[in-house]
């Protein structure tokens, strides 16, 4: 029988006609049906048939669909080819009640439109060329894919329609651009739930993305819920999604939808890995609507598809943990974390160092570069905290010296050396206490001078300088008597000056010439005297001085010499 072409250019109801290789029929008690071997039909645009009963392609059999066909029955494609001849943009409308679309054959439709009445099957794999309409409608294809080739992200439509599947079947779409492509995913058994996914390639590259929402506990197939990663907290055991990423390798952002009040409620989106065990996947953003609105959770930028099952659930937020910014060197500082927790246990480079109930540890001895940070331990999971690391700083340098003995009510040299500010302390006698010289005066105790340095990070170094008190010390450590004077009126060292004599009041200065003989005496001395006997000149030459220090009954004499 020879193949030729039948041309359907306007309104065509076909219902019983015997036309070469095309067989319409209807039977007494039968549902009518379209056969079409070794034939081409051609609709072409402002036409349509109508076919209440199969469309069945036998024999290479196939159409030019410029317009509509409108089928109550099943589609059947045993032609050995697509169904359609590729050229047409028609669209096929499913408009009865259950049907499926069958055969040996996987047809490539262009557009698809699921309504009418009850469930639409597909007992092999379905390719829609162009738009893929669910209206309301639930497309079971069971363990097969129904792929949508076309790029465009409006490509898959649903009112309230979706697709479901078992294992391995699912929805797969095409994409090739930075945009969101929605995939309407459900199931009617046990009950009817429609859980959708949304992909965002993170790029232009084409990919291909089969997805399948499993409306059962997750365990009963295979991905036990109770197989949770330390921070895993709970599994949705609800449902859970099959994603597989069959073409293509862009990093994709995910959000799947769920309603709180029926679902539970849920901040994080899980994966079945590694062990493999229920995996936390990355920081995810809740967004929440009342019911019967959907809520969702969203991650962004994720690539690794080598599993293919993704829960929503709960892990375990990442604790958040406050140490200083800048440790100076031997500090102890606290380490603190959030509440909320009945265990805590604190580690400083991989070492458990304290465990206990308080969000809060105080540590010491830590070195530039340490790692820290603290694990939350409840009935249900681990809390983790993100490393934090220590910047710590070398303290200052600093050096003092003045160290001494002295009489009570004697003045204290303080010395200090070093890179910063200087603060010397007890500060109430001291003169200048920022400065790294400094006087300490009349102490009548003994006492411990405190020198500390600070840097620009706020690190400090302390030294100190020790002055003893002694009532008996030598006075000679204490005061300083010049052995000359030159009286010669230019207001330099013209008078004989005893520094420190005011320390001992109680005191009397006699001095005498070479021969012995007295010219001059003063208690107590007041460091008045300019060389001179009654008024008048001494002679230049060597004189000898006797100094009693009456308050701590010592003597101290030596010679005096004059210069003019």
């Amino acid at each position: 029988m020879s193949f030729f072409t039948i041309y359907i250019k306007r309104f065509f109801l076909l219902n019983i006609m015997l036309f070469a290789n095309v067989v319409c029929s209807q039977v007494a008690l039968a549902q009518p049906a379209l056969s079409n071997w070794n034939t081409a039909i051609s609709i072409q645009g402002g036409a349509f048939i109508s076919v209440h009963g199969d469309i069945q392609l036998e024999d290479n059999g196939y159409f030019q669909n410029h317009d509509t066909i409108y089928l109550w029955g099943d589609w059947i494609n045993n032609a050995g080819n697509t169904g359609f001849s590729g050229i047409g943009e028609g669209i096929v409308v499913l408009y009865d009640d259950t049907q499926t679309i069958r055969g040996n054959d996987v047809t490539h439709f262009y557009d698809l439109q699921c309504t009418g009445t009850g469930v639409k099957f597909a007992d092999l794999n379905v390719q829609v060329d162009g738009m893929l309409d669910l209206t309301d409608r639930e497309l079971n294809v069971q363990q097969y894919v129904v792929t949508v080739t076309n790029f465009m992200t409006n490509a898959v439509k649903s009112d309230a329609g979706f697709v479901s599947a078992v294992d391995s079947g699912g929805l797969s779409r095409y994409m090739d651009r930075d945009s969101i492509y929605f995939f309407p995913l459900g199931a009617s058994q046990p009950s009817v739930k429609k859980r959708p996914v949304e992909i965002r390639p993170n790029d232009s590259n084409f990919n291909n993305f089969r997805l399948r929402m499993a409306n059962v506990l997750p365990s009963d197939e295979g991905f036990d819920i109770e197989l949770r990663a330390p921070d895993v907290c709970e599994v949705n055991p609800n449902f859970y999604h099959r994603i597989y990423q069959t073409d293509g390798n862009s990093p994709v952002d995910i959000r799947k939808y769920f309603i709180p009040s029926i679902d539970g409620n849920y901040s994080d989106i899980l994966q079945w890995r590694d062990q493999p065990v229920w995996n936390k996947t990355t920081t995810a953003n809740f967004a929440f609507s009342p019911a019967p609105a959907y809520s969702s959770v969203q991650i962004n930028a994720w690539n690794n598809f080598g599993d293919f099952p993704f829960a929503l659930g709960n892990a375990s937020p990442e604790l958040l943990t406050n140490l200083d910014d800048i440790i100076c060197d031997g500090d102890t500082v606290e380490l603190s974390t959030e509440s909320g927790y009945p265990v805590y246990e604190f580690y400083v480079n991989g070492e458990l160092v304290h465990i206990g109930t308080d969000d809060f540890f105080n540590v010491g001895g830590l070195s530039d570069g340490d790692s820290l940070w603290v694990v939350g331990i409840d009935s249900k999971c681990i809390a983790y905290s993100t490393p934090v690391i220590a910047n710590v700083y070398d303290n200052p340098l600093i050096e003092t010296w003045g160290d001494t003995t002295i009489y009570p009510g004697s003045d204290v040299h303080l010395f200090a050396n070093g890179n910063g500010i200087v603060d010397w302390t007890p500060s109430s006698s001291i003169d200048c206490p920022s400065c790294f010289e400094a006087t300490a005066e009349n102490i009548n105790q003994s006492t411990v001078f405190y020198a500390t340095i600070e840097d620009m990070y706020g690190c400090r170094s302390t030294d100190s300088v020790l002055a003893i008190i002694d009532e008996f010390i030598d006075v000679t450590d204490i005061i300083f008597i010049p052995n000359a004077i030159t009286p010669n009126d230019d207001g330099i060292n013209d008078y004989w000056n005893i520094r420190n004599l005011h320390l001992f009041p109680d005191n009397e200065v006699i001095i005498l010439n070479r021969w012995g003989d007295e010219v001059y005496r003063s208690k107590p001395y007041l460091n008045n005297w300019e060389g001179t006997y009654n008024g008048l000149e001494l002679p230049d030459g060597t004189y000898y001085f006797i100094l009693r220090v009456n308050d701590i009954n010592q003597i101290v004499n030596g010679p005096l010499t004059i210069l003019r």
